[in-house]
């Protein structure tokens, strides 16, 4: 073998492992985001397994910020669909301390404006007020205004509940 031939198979095996490390690591994304759908729709008939999922997404999440922000979400939801509102506000204030952690911007209205719900629905409503001050903020510097409506119609209706 010559020494061309050996810089050839040294690429290609390079080549190969990169490619089947990221297909790997797409097929890892793309089941997580089936779990945490999946767990989205088990959240009002069954919130016990949407934790126990959420659960199991955090532990497998390893560096992924976005999928444990994500869980905790879930986990919040699943203890507000069982009316447990002190333990939802512990999960989404678990996802809200990685928030700085999150480039989703998206994401980061989200979490802050179930965090606003949450504190509303303990009657906290000075807290509320400034998470919703926060959340509104957000949602006037995201760039693509069409995805926020439904965030920003939230904020409003919760700021309405507050200030009747």
């Amino acid at each position: 073998m010559n020494k061309n031939s050996s810089v050839f198979i040294r690429i290609y095996l390079l080549i190969v492992v990169l490619l089947s490390t990221d297909s790997s690591l797409a097929q890892k994304k793309n089941e997580t985001d089936s779990l945490i759908q999946f767990a989205s729709l088990e959240i009002y008939k069954n919130p016990d397994n949407t934790i126990r999922i959420a659960n199991q997404i955090i532990e497998k999440s390893g560096s992924n910020i976005d999928y444990k922000i994500k869980a905790y979400k879930l986990i919040s939801d699943a203890y507000s669909s069982k009316r447990n509102y002190e333990k939802s506000l512990e999960f989404v204030i678990k996802a809200n301390e990685l928030l700085k952690f999150s480039k989703d911007d998206l994401l980061k209205i989200i979490i802050v404006n179930k965090t606003a719900i949450q504190y509303h629905q303990l009657k906290i409503y000075d807290k509320s007020i400034q998470y919703l001050d926060q959340a509104e903020q957000l949602i006037l510097n995201y760039p693509i205004k069409d995805s926020i409506y439904t965030q920003l119609g939230k904020n409003y209706v919760v700021r309405g509940f507050i200030y009747k």
